[in-house]
């Protein structure tokens, strides 16, 4: 079967934004009606990916690029072990994430996976802390959200 690329990212996008938006809308509301409650953020995200989802279906009207699927392509070695290995590291990361807290966790978590998925040593390294450190900025001293402290930091 072939589809195009941009296709299947756009239901993706959709689904997930149609899916983090009903959740989000379910978050209790605490504060002042004047200020953004806790499921304001989430729900940007969740409109974020719809619009995104609307860009990739518009984008591969004209798009001549397909993906061909076929079976034996997931049921093949490399492919079934990075996604069970992925899966279980997301098992891992969320056990670990209250114990190791939010900056040794993501970071052993994205050097992990990134090594599965064949991404250098170093680049693995690099990636990992530029994340780590732009999502602990961004959460905890821009959005002012706690994170778990760890062992280390």
């Amino acid at each position: 079967m072939k589809i195009k690329k941009e296709y299947i990212l756009a239901v993706i996008s959709i689904v997930l934004g149609v899916i983090i938006f009903i959740l989000a809308s379910q978050f209790p509301d605490v504060g002042r009606p004047d200020e953004p409650g806790p499921a304001f953020f989430p729900q940007l995200i969740a409109i974020f990916f719809l619009i995104s989802g609307g860009l990739f279906i518009y984008r591969g009207r004209s798009s001549n690029d397909f993906v061909s699927f076929k079976v034996k392509d997931i049921e093949s070695g490399r492919g079934l072990f990075n996604l069970i290995s992925v899966l279980i590291l997301i098992g891992l990361y969320i056990y670990f994430f209250d114990i190791l807290g939010f900056i040794e966790s993501s970071f052993l978590f994205l050097i992990i996976v990134l090594s599965i998925l064949d991404v250098g040593k170093l680049k693995s390294i690099l990636v990992s802390a530029i994340v780590v450190f732009v999502m602990y900025y961004i959460f905890s001293e821009l959005f002012l959200v706690p994170f778990p402290s760890g062992i280390i930091f």
